[in-house]
């Protein structure tokens, strides 16, 4: 399971990865290209949990999540 300092490094990884990509080969303004890029990704995870049912990432990630959430209303 991922801590949430892990989880905020791979988001920040993810949006300037797409920044990058966005920037290099698509050249759209950056909030609608960081959005199609997220969509794209979304629904690139989503159809690999229904190609390979043996893989549960929205379990892992709902799990991933619901940590996230508790650690921040700790805080």
């Amino acid at each position: 399971m991922l801590s949430i300092f892990e989880l905020a490094s791979l988001l920040l990884f993810l949006s300037a990865a797409f920044g990058f990509l966005n920037r290099t080969l698509l050249h759209l303004p950056n909030s609608v290209g960081l959005l199609l890029l997220g969509l794209l990704a979304s629904i690139l995870l989503v159809s690999l949990e229904l190609i390979f049912p043996d893989i549960a990432l929205y379990d892992q990630v709902e799990q991933g999540h619901r940590q996230a959430s508790s650690a921040i209303r700790a805080t």
